[in-house]
């Protein structure tokens, strides 16, 4: 008989180390915060971040995620519309009488709207935009009356054979002094500042019966598995993954930056290569005609305006680089970032009236 498998080793068995080393390569040719290398995660403050040599990439990710952000979640108009059949309305107007009127459906929908730019919510659904459009896959928490993403940085999945969500493992690293004080009683007395993996698992059951589908969450922190279990019914999980596009047989989704790697791959090598050659190209130094007369140290402690004697053809000046070659790069660099511009929709400066909007379909696998 098989032993219980741990959070922590089903997590590493799940984990796939080659994919979130493309997801590195893809948010350093656009924004390198959003996933940076875990070599450089530093235990306190800020991760070191190795950046690009160019940042248009930045600016396409970040202008396509406002535009997409304003097309499906407008402010001021509602984007969803409750849709209630006359049954259902029947039953509410017997529970709440005559205040269930079509105008407190009205009213419903507008607060369920406004709820969404409270407690930052709405930036954070630009940051899962952001995250979708580079990695392709991220994790949307419903929790305390607030939207949380995670990154594949933080959990992983396991999908069927069509794509539906099974398992989700979310890793947090916490210390000691910040789990509850239930936790905290379960552990033991420990050190404040200690460090803890606290590993959950959200957990797919269909009753072979009914066939009713509901998602159990448990909770294992230092290889200890914790007390209690919390049932959500299917649709109401508060545990969300989201994915930009889905391939069949593949375990997490893919974002829009991969469908373009090669043209971002390309102008991140000639930005980098084309700053280093402008850099030396900058370079002068002086070639000096060892026969010729001239005074070089005079030369080297002259100021402006002083007198030296020698002849100034005895040493010329030697610069690096050719403005042609560098001419030619940079024709080729526009060239990317026009094909780039026109995949992410941007168009410059351009009234709002002027842009496309297009609505993309995000895929929702509970």
């Amino acid at each position: 008989m098989l032993g219980h498998e741990s959070l922590v080793a089903m997590y590493k068995r799940l984990e796939d180390c080659q994919l979130l080393e493309r997801l590195e390569c893809y948010a350093l040719w656009t924004i390198p915060s959003v996933f940076p290398s875990a070599t450089n995660i530093k235990e306190n403050g800020n991760a070191l971040i190795e950046h690009d040599y160019q940042s248009t990439g930045a600016l396409l990710v970040n202008r396509l995620a406002t535009k997409l952000a304003r097309t499906l979640f407008p402010v001021g108009t509602s984007f969803f519309r409750i849709d209630i059949t006359d049954e259902a309305k029947d039953r509410i107007r017997k529970q709440l009488g005559a205040e269930a009127d079509e105008l407190s459906f009205v009213r419903l929908e507008k607060e369920a709207c406004d709820q969404l730019f409270r407690n930052a919510s709405y930036a954070q659904l630009i940051q899962l935009l952001v995250l979708l459009i580079i990695t392709g896959e991220c994790l949307l928490v419903r929790q305390d009356d607030k939207i949380h993403i995670r990154s594949l940085r933080n959990y992983v999945l396991q999908r069927n054979h069509i794509g539906e969500v099974q398992r989700i493992i979310i890793k947090d690293c916490k210390r000691y002094f910040e789990l509850s004080p239930e936790v905290q009683q379960f552990l033991g007395e420990r050190d404040a500042n200690a460090k803890l993996e606290l590993y959950t698992q959200v957990l797919k059951v269909t009753d072979p019966k009914t066939r009713i589908v509901r998602w159990e969450v448990t909770q294992e922190v230092d290889g200890q598995v914790l007390d209690g279990i919390k049932i959500y019914r299917d649709k109401l999980c508060p545990y969300i993954p989201v994915t930009w596009s889905y391939m069949n047989g593949d375990s997490y989704g893919r974002g829009y930056v991969e469908q373009y790697a090669g043209d971002f791959a390309k102008l991140s090598e000639l930005s980098e290569a084309l700053t280093r050659y402008e850099l030396e190209a900058l370079r002068v130094i002086h070639v000096y005609d060892p026969a010729g007369a001239f005074d070089i140290d005079s030369a080297v402690q002259a100021n402006t305006g002083d007198f030296i004697t020698g002849q100034k053809d005895s040493v010329q000046p030697y610069e690096f680089g050719v403005y042609q070659k560098i001419q030619e790069i940079r024709n080729d660099l526009e060239t990317l970032k026009q094909q780039l511009s026109v995949a992410f929709m941007y168009a410059g400066n351009v009234r709002d009236g002027e842009r496309v909007k297009v609505i993309v379909a995000l895929y929702k696998f509970n």
